[in-house]
């Protein structure tokens, strides 16, 4: 007998069974911080958090007021020069935003600008040049800074985070005077490319090639007759707390953009007696000095 083998094809349906989960629409977004302070060259970053916390979506966008005081990518807050931004995060998801204020300064200045640029003028180097050589380093600096017109009839003391008070024609001798917070904030303004104001390095450099050590020094009377001479430096003196200038004719001192602390700048100093300090310290930031720029 034979045997007939009936094959049954048995299909196999697979169900697929999609889960269709509802949206969770975004209903808030909070920065970490409302309001930060900062100063030029620090950066943060800010945390951002979706509400709820569950949102199906939860892409953002970062935006700043002002790039030119404060940059933000992905929450991370670059701070550049002094002035007020607003970092804004959004939500792609129903557009959502939430704000932090940020000021940035520079430690011991304040952000108190108003007057300054038109104060300043149009500035000014005469062409005298001094290209220093020695030891292996070549510098060229330029004559001091000078404004044409300046609106201050005189420096204002006693003001350690003043911007306001940062200029002053000073009669007796050429160049204007400034406090360090001047000389920082408005630096691509008194020094244009390629000229810059001085680091410390450069007045230590400045004191090796002169034939100094680089260190302060107290009473070398050869080595401050070629600041004087060779550098073509002047005893401008400083204008004091008191809004008085002091010194002229017997001292001469220059900002560096180095901080040394919050309440003082490294400067340059030489006088007529004989004292050299390139790495001076010891005057506050709204002191008036002189100011030459490098390149």
């Amino acid at each position: 007998m034979q045997k007939i083998l009936t094959l049954l094809s048995i299909a196999t349906f697979a169900i697929i069974v999609t889960s269709c989960k509802k949206k969770v629409d975004v209903t808030d977004v909070t920065l970490n911080q409302t309001s930060i302070k900062m100063t030029v060259g620090d950066n943060l970053q800010l945390e951002a958090t979706v509400h709820p916390y569950n949102a199906t979506l939860q892409t953002m966008s970062w935006e700043s007021s002002n790039n030119s005081v404060a940059r933000v990518n992905n929450g991370r807050v670059v701070a550049i020069d002094i002035g007020l931004a607003a970092i804004t995060v959004t939500t792609r998801d129903g557009d959502k935003k939430d704000t932090c204020f940020v000021t940035v300064t520079f430690y011991g200045c304040n952000t108190n600008t108003p007057g300054w640029g038109s104060s300043l003028g149009t500035i000014t180097r005469d062409t005298n040049e001094w290209t220093i050589s020695g030891n292996g380093i070549t510098q060229i600096w330029s004559d001091a800074v000078t404004a044409s017109s300046c609106d201050k009839e005189r420096f204002v003391g006693g003001e350690p985070d003043s911007f306001n008070a940062d200029c002053r024609s000073n009669p007796d001798y050429p160049g204007d005077l400034f406090s360090w917070c001047a000389v920082v904030r408005f630096q691509n303004l008194l020094c244009p490319a390629p000229w810059r104001v001085p680091t410390t390095q450069d007045f230590i450099d400045l004191d090796i090639a002169l034939g100094g050590t680089g260190f302060n020094t107290g009473f070398n009377n050869t080595l401050r007759n070629r600041y004087f001479n060779d550098w073509g430096g002047a005893y401008k003196g400083l204008c004091s707390s008191s809004g008085a200038l002091n010194g002229q004719g017997s001292d001469a001192f220059y900002w560096s953009q180095a901080e040394y602390s919050a309440d003082y700048g490294y400067h340059l100093t030489f006088n007529s007696f004989g004292a050299v300090y390139p790495q001076g310290n010891n005057y506050p930031k709204h002191y008036g000095f002189t100011l030459r720029c490098v390149r």
